[in-house]
């Protein structure tokens, strides 16, 4: 298995906010959790682009996030690439890309497994992490200096709200998948549920959501008032607290939940 991805406009926020040891760390969980739904473990590969003549010290601060989280989730980081791009970036822009690499240790689970469990739940997500950009957009109407402010809807500032780690779900699904006890994972980033759950579902079979059973974090409802953005649009665009969806056999769903709360993952 492969799959590479970045941490987009995010890394605008940490320019704005001088916070650059975060998004390496998002980079990492982001990748591990789209392979983790594939049921493979993984080993990193990195690269960092930006300008010529790079911040030695924010260089270091971005490395650190790629070491923290790949020591933090056991995998190996095999290798990367500092390309400094004159012309290209401009003087305190950068980008980062990973490319993780996985193999399959069980049988795959075809969409077909679908059919037979009818027990779904979903994994809070406490920070967002998908659709930056907008939501700074956004936040930056309650103030002139969005990245400083301190919000009391957030007990924080914006910046630290938006740079919140990318969590990863491997640690708490790992020992799930070992004992095949999950059916399918659909990891919820841009798109929100519809854009995301119908990817392991089967032609014809659809999931019902319980809205309610799960508390939407306020950094949502901000946004939600603050862009006036509709109930509808909300779901296509974030996650609204759920950053991982599992569906489980009714028969497992007792296990499978008392197994995520001994690792201090909640489940909705």
């Amino acid at each position: 298995m492969a799959s590479t991805d970045g941490v987009g406009t995010k890394i605008q926020v940490a320019i704005l906010a001088g916070v650059h040891d975060t998004v390496g760390y998002d980079l990492v969980a982001h990748c591990v959790n789209d392979i983790l739904v594939q049921g493979g473990g993984t080993a990193l590969l990195p690269r960092l682009r930006g300008p010529r003549g790079m911040d030695p010290l924010k260089v270091e601060q971005i490395v650190s996030g790629f070491s923290r989280a790949c020591s933090e989730f056991g995998l190996p980081l095999i290798g990367g690439e500092t390309a400094e791009m004159p012309g290209t970036y401009a003087e305190d822009d950068y980008d980062l890309a990973g490319f993780i690499v996985g193999v399959w240790r069980r049988r795959r689970r075809s969409r077909a497994a679908c059919a037979r469990a009818t027990s779904s739940w979903g994994c809070p997500r406490r920070p967002p992490h998908e659709r930056l950009l907008a939501r700074r957009k956004v936040l930056s109407r309650r103030s002139a200096t969005a990245s400083t402010a301190h919000l009391p809807e957030l007990g924080t500032t914006v910046g630290r709200a938006l740079l919140a780690p990318h969590r990863s779900y491997l640690a708490a699904l790992e020992p799930l998948l070992e004992r095949d006890k999950v059916r399918a994972l659909a990891h919820i980033t841009g798109g929100g549920f519809p854009g995301n759950i119908p990817r392991v579902l089967p032609e014809g079979l659809g999931a019902r959501l319980r809205k309610g059973s799960w508390e939407v974090p306020p950094l949502f409802r901000l946004i939600q008032k603050g862009g006036g953005v509709s109930d509808e649009e909300m779901e296509r665009t974030f996650n609204m607290g759920v950053g991982m969806i599992v569906v489980v056999s009714p028969s497992d769903l007792h296990e499978v939940e008392h197994s995520l709360e001994r690792r201090g993952e909640t489940s909705s």
